[in-house]
């Protein structure tokens, strides 16, 4: 029973982080997010690591540089937890790519990678 309520629970979080993202409600959304990240440890890593490219892919179309801030911050702390390499790496990769589509510089984020 607890593990559905896991899969449920964190199944409803990514449709609400979606959803806020989408009617720009960021500071909700970024709450929610973090709360979905928690459940990194119920869920399976593909679910998690699926999750968490859907979100990165979302968020990465925005150009709130602050919103793009802290998703970022939040994965990458949670990530570290998590100690998921596959879902690192993408991570970074997606990083790299929106970095890259905002013209931001990327120099800290390739370091990042390259201490992997």
């Amino acid at each position: 029973m607890e593990e559905e309520k896991g899969q449920w629970g964190f199944k409803s979080l990514k449709q609400m982080v979606k959803a806020l993202f989408k009617i720009e409600k960021y500071s909700e959304m970024l709450k929610r997010y973090k709360q979905l990240l928690e459940y990194m440890s119920i869920v399976t890593r593909n679910e998690s690591e699926t999750a968490i490219n859907k979100v990165l892919n979302m968020v990465s179309s925005s150009t709130d540089q602050k919103l793009l801030a802290n998703v970022y911050t939040e994965t990458l702390e949670a990530l570290k937890k998590a100690s998921n390499e596959v879902c690192f790496f993408n991570y970074f990769i997606n990083k790299i790519e929106t970095l890259v589509q905002h013209k931001i510089k990327t120099r800290k984020t390739i370091h990042g990678l390259a201490r992997l």
